[in-house]
């Protein structure tokens, strides 16, 4: 080995355990605690600021002290429903683009389709409403609300006439 070699550095927490350099959304010492419905925002949660000694920005690959970008990316994370907008901020990073902060306040739900037969997967609500025909009332990873159940009858599409019936009718006609 020569001198040039890293070297591996552990450093003890008071819970006697061996701490090893991870990302934010993995450190032990400080919870990370997911913004509430899946908001990204131009400041990070509070929570989310703290670090221990090895916590590691996820967006920037480095120690959180030497982010210049920490109030925002203190948020990020490789799991959950901004998972995928991080890992862009990420892959920005690594190709040698600035850190880019949040385009948007919130993540918006897909578009429905023009037809009235769609019913999302997820309706957020802070509190329980009464029921809804083919969702559940729960607290999940998409935050507070209602989640389509698994058993919910799937929509029927409209009835089309059959071809015999089109036949008569121009017959008739």
């Amino acid at each position: 080995m020569s001198d040039s070699d890293d070297d591996v550095v552990f450093i003890p927490n008071p819970t006697g355990k061996a701490q090893l350099p991870h990302a934010r959304c993995a450190c032990e010492t400080h919870i990370f605690v997911a913004p509430p419905g899946g908001q990204l925002r131009h400041q990070g949660t509070a929570k989310n600021k703290e670090k221990c000694a090895t916590c590691f920005c996820y967006v920037c690959d480095k120690p959180a002290k030497e982010c210049t970008s920490w109030a925002v990316h203190c948020d990020a994370t490789d799991k959950g429903p901004n998972a995928a907008y991080w890992k862009i901020r990420r892959n920005e990073v690594k190709r040698g683009g600035a850190p880019a902060p949040p385009k948007q306040q919130t993540l918006a739900p897909p578009r429905p389709p023009s037809s009235s037969s769609y019913q999302p997967d997820f309706i957020p609500a802070k509190r329980y409403t009464g029921m809804r025909p083919g969702y559940q009332f729960k607290n999940s990873y998409r935050g507070m609300g209602y989640y389509k159940s698994a058993s919910a009858p799937a929509a029927r599409p409209a009835a089309t006439p059959s071809l015999s019936a089109e036949r008569k009718a121009m017959r008739d006609g």
